[in-house]
C-alpha cells in the first residue's frame, strides 16, 4: 500500500531550477518527518532537566546508575528499538514520503556508548575496501564518585583527551543507517542523512552533543577534517542508493552568540562537498544557513559565477512564529533570485492548529518540508508519544542533585522506558498527521486559508472591502484581509506554543468576512472507506457569529456541490452542515462566501459524515 502511496518516490532527487524533480524529471515535495532523538538523544524529548539536556550527559547518567556493561546493552536495545520497522511502514501509510535522520558523529565514531573494542571502517576507503581493525577506547569512562557529583551539577564526564586515535567509523552503527535506509526503499520513503551533531560540535549547545559549548569544529582542525572524513565515508557508501535523497551537510549551524564564526561555514561546506564529490556525483547537496538555519547571509556568494555546487537544496527551519508568507519571504526572495529549490528542513513543536497553517503554507508555496519530531516521551504534538514510565521522576530527581536510585531501580525504570518506545507500545495520536497533512476528519482554524494569493485562496466583494485594519496584529498583512481577536485586548498575534498547549481564547484570531468576500480552505481526503452508490457525505461545523445579526455564508465543494447557513446569532456558536463529496480522494477545496450581513469566523471542523470527530467549541 505505501509504494501506492508514494509512486512520486522514484530514482534519485534533483534540483532542477527552483524545483526538485525525481528519477522521472515530475516535480516533487518533499513532506516528512525527523527521526529526533534516535541517534542523537534529547534530553528534552526525554523530559530531562539540564542535567541530560544532551546524549554525553545522558549517556552519563544511565552508566553511573547501572554501569557500563548495562549501559551498553541498554543503548544496543534504544538505537534497535526506537525506530523499526512498524515505524517506517506508518509513516508511508499517513502519507509522508521522506524521513530525515539526524546523526550524531559520536555515534559513529565510537566516541559514544557501547564504543569499546568495536571493528571500525577507515574513514579514507569505501565500505567495501575498508579492513576491520580494533576501535580504540572512546566510550565513556567509568564513573566515580566525583564524577556522580558533577553529573548531578549538570556536567558530563570527559568523553575525549586532547590527543585522539586514528579516526574511524564503527561498522555496527554503519549497519543500522544501511537498514533504516533499506526499510525506506521498500516502503517508498526518501532519506535524507543529517549530520546533527558534527564532531566536536558546530553549534555550540546542547543539540549538538557539545562537550563544552564551544563549537570547535570551527575552532579544532582536527574535529573539521573528521566532519570532512565522515561524509566522504558516508558517500562512498550510499553512492548508488537512490532512496537516499540527499545529504544535509550541517544542522543549525553557530547561533548568533558564536557569530564571529561565520566566515569559516562556506569553507567547510565546500571542502565537504569536494570530498562527497570525490566519489557521489549524484546525491544533493542540502545546505543549512547560521543562526539555527534562519541566517541565509552566509549564501550570497555561492550561486553566482563560480556556484557551490549545481545540485543543491537550501534548507532553513521555522518554529514559534507566524505561519504567514511575509515570515519567508526572504527566502522565496532567495529561491527567485538564485534560481535554486528551498526545503523547510525542521519545524513543528508547536500546537495542531498551527500545524494546519504552517505546513499549508509550505505545500501552497511549492516549499518541500520535514516535520520535527515522529516521536517523543509524553507528548501530544508528535504523532507518537512514548509513555513515561512510573519511576522516570526519581531519575529527573537524580539529575538535579536528589538521591541515586538503586541499580535495580534504575534498570527497570530504563527498560520500562525501552519496552514503552515500539511503536505497538505508544500512545499514538493520528490528529498530528492529519493536521500536518490537513488531512479530514481535521480542524482549519480559519485565519488559515490558502496561501495561492488573491484570486486563488481569496478575494474581496468589493475594493473597500480589503482592509489594513487588522495591520497592528502583525500577521498576514499583506494580504488585506480582515483579521481580529476573537476575545482579546492583545495588539499582537502569538504562535508561540512550544509544548503543543492549545491556544488560549484570547489568543484566537478569526476572520471578517463582508458580503462578497471569499476564502478557500484546501484539505486532503483519503480515498480509504466505504463506497456507495451515493456520493459519500462530509460534515463541515464552523465557529461562527454574526456581527450585525443577520447573514447567510455559503459553503461550496470544489466549485460544486454548495450548501447555504443563515448566521443570524451574535454569540459565538457552532454551525453545522453536510456537503457531498464525490468518489475521489486527493485535495479538496472549500470555498466560504458572504451572502449577506458581516460575519465572523474563527475555525472550521472538516470530517466525514460516518467518522466520529470532537467539536472543540471553546
Amino acid at each position: 500500500m505505501s509504494a501506492i502511496r508514494n509512486e512520486e518516490v522514484y530514482g534519485f532527487v534533483k534540483a532542477d531550477g527552483p524545483r526538485l524533480v525525481n528519477g522521472r524529471g515530475e516535480p516533487i515535495l518533499l513532506r516528512g518527518v525527523g527521526f529526533g532523538s534516535w541517534l542523537l538523544p534529547e534530553g528534552y524529548m526525554w523530559r530531562f532537566p539540564e542535567g541530560g539536556d544532551r546524549p554525553r550527559r545522558i549517556e552519563a547518567m544511565i552508566e553511573s546508575l547501572v554501569g557500563s556493561e548495562e549501559a551498553n546493552k541498554f543503548w544496543s536495545v534504544y538505537y534497535d528499538r526506537y525506530i523499526a520497522e512498524e515505524d517506517i511502514a506508518k509513516i508511508a501509510e499517513e502519507g509522508f514520503n521522506s524521513v530525515r535522520v539526524p546523526i550524531n558523529a559520536r555515534f559513529l565514531t565510537g566516541e559514544g556508548p557501547g564504543g569499546r573494542a568495536e571493528t571500525h571502517v577507515d574513514a579514507a576507503a569505501g565500505p567495501n575496501q575498508a579492513e576491520a581493525t580494533p576501535s580504540t577506547d572512546r566510550a565513556s569512562p567509568n564513573i566515580d564518585p566525583l564524577e556522580e557529583d558533577s553529573i548531578r551539577n549538570g556536567d558530563a564526564p570527559e568523553h575525549e583527551s586532547e590527543t585522539r586515535a586514528p579516526f574511524g567509523l564503527r561498522e555496527d552503527r554503519l549497519v543500522l543507517l544501511d537498514r533504516v535506509i533499506g526499510w525506506c526503499r521498500e516502503h517508498r520513503l526518501y532519506v535524507i542523512l543529517d549530520l546533527h551533531g558534527a564532531p566536536g560540535g558546530q553549534t555550540g549547545t546542547n543539540i549538538d552533543d557539545s562537550e563544552q559549548d564551544r563549537p570547535k569544529l570551527f575552532t579544532d582542525e582536527i574535529r573539521a577534517r573528521e566532519a570532512v572524513a565522515i561524509w566522504r565515508t558516508l558517500a562512498e557508501r550510499y553512492k548508488d542508493e537512490w532512496i537516499v535523497a540527499g545529504y544535509d551537510l550541517l544542522n543549525e549551524p553557530l547561533p548568533d552568540w558564536f557569530s564571529n564564526y561565520n566566515d569559516r561555514v562556506m569553507p567547510l561546506y565546500k571542502e565537504m562537498i569536494a570530498a562527497i564529490r570525490e566519489a557521489d556525483e549524484r546525491h544533493m547537496i542540502i545546505l543549512e544557513g547560521v543562526h539555527w538555519s534562519t541566517d541565509w547571509s552566509i549564501f550570497e556568494n555561492a550561486f553566482g559565477e563560480d556556484p557551490v555546487d549545481s545540485n543543491v537544496l537550501l534548507q532553513f527551519h521555522k518554529y514559534w512564529n507566524n505561519p504567514d508568507t511575509e515570515s519567508i519571504a526572504k527566502y522565496l526572495d532567495f529561491r527567485d533570485r538564485w534560481n535554486v529549490p528551498i526545503f523547510m528542513g525542521e519545524g513543528g513543536e508547536n500546537n495542531k492548529d498551527w500545524y494546519t497553517g504552517a505546513f499549508r503554507m509550505f505545500d501552497d508555496r511549492d516549499i518541500s518540508w520535514n516535520f520535527w519530531t515522529w516521536k517523543k516521551m509524553d507528548t501530544t504534538n508528535s504523532p507518537c508519544s512514548i509513555r513515561k514510565p512510573e519511576g522516570w521522576p526519581l531519575l529527573v530527581d537524580y539529575l538535579q542533585g536528589g538521591e541515586k536510585p538503586e541499580p535495580a531501580v534504575a534498570r527497570t525504570i530504563l527498560w520500562e522506558y525501552l519496552d514503552n518506545m515500539a511503536l505497538e507500545r505508544c500512545d499514538y495520536q493520528p490528529e498530528v498527521a492529519r493536521a500536518l497533512l490537513r488531512r479530514a476528519p481535521v480542524r482549519i482554524p480559519a485565519v488559515f486559508y490558502g496561501y495561492k494569493g488573491e484570486g486563488t485562496s481569496f478575494g474581496f466583494g468589493s475594493a473597500e472591502s480589503a482592509s489594513t485594519a487588522q495591520a497592528g496584529l502583525q500577521f498576514r498583512v499583506s494580504d488585506g484581509t480582515r483579521i481580529a481577536f476573537v476575545q482579546s485586548d492583545r495588539e499582537t498575534a502569538t504562535f508561540a506554543h512550544g509544548g503543543g498547549e492549545e491556544w488560549e481564547l484570547d489568543q484566537w484570531l478569526c476572520m471578517e468576512m463582508t458580503v462578497g468576500d471569499w476564502f478557500v480552505y484546501d484539505f486532503e481526503r483519503s480515498g480509504e472507506g466505504k463506497r456507495t452508490d451515493e456520493d459519500p457525505k462530509l460534515d463541515v461545523a464552523l465557529r461562527l457569529q454574526s456581527i450585525d445579526g443577520s447573514g447567510k455564508l455559503r459553503l461550496a465543494l470544489n466549485d460544486g456541490s454548495a450548501v447555504t447557513l443563515d448566521v443570524q446569532e451574535r454569540d459565538w456558536h457552532t454551525g453545522q452542515t453536510v456537503c457531498r463529496v464525490a468518489h475521489s480522494e486527493g485535495t479538496q477545496s472549500l470555498r466560504l462566501t458572504c451572502l449577506e450581513g458581516k460575519i465572523r469566523v474563527m475555525w472550521l471542523n472538516i470530517g466525514d459524515a460516518d467518522e466520529s470527530l470532537r467539536l472543540n467549541a471553546d
